[in-house]
């Protein structure tokens, strides 16, 4: 399955509820409809991201970039005709302070 624009993807995670897959990749990472392969949106993220992670109850898909020190947070704001409303910012780097 083609995953055009992304790049070395190295997380997956699947939001069961709106049948969607999410996968973590260098530079722009993914949303998939699984029933026609085909992407339905791009994330902007940084390089060298290593993981996905995707939180249902708060529709936030997060995207580690180990390179850059940050975490970036996609909040999905609805999903209609398969086109995707996200919204982005970057919500911890590793030189913050806790």
């Amino acid at each position: 399955m083609p995953l055009d624009p992304c790049k070395g993807p190295t997380g997956i995670a699947c939001d069961k509820a709106s049948n969607r897959i999410f996968s973590g990749c260098n530079g722009t990472s993914v949303v998939v409809d699984p029933n026609t392969g085909k992407v339905v949106a791009t994330i902007k993220n940084g390089t060298r991201v290593d993981a996905l992670g995707w939180d249902p109850a708060k529709k936030l898909i997060y995207i580690p970039n180990g390179c850059e020190g940050k975490v970036t947070g996609h909040r999905v704001q609805s999903w209609h005709l398969g086109l995707s409303s996200l919204s982005s910012r970057v919500i911890k780097r590793s030189s913050d302070e806790t």
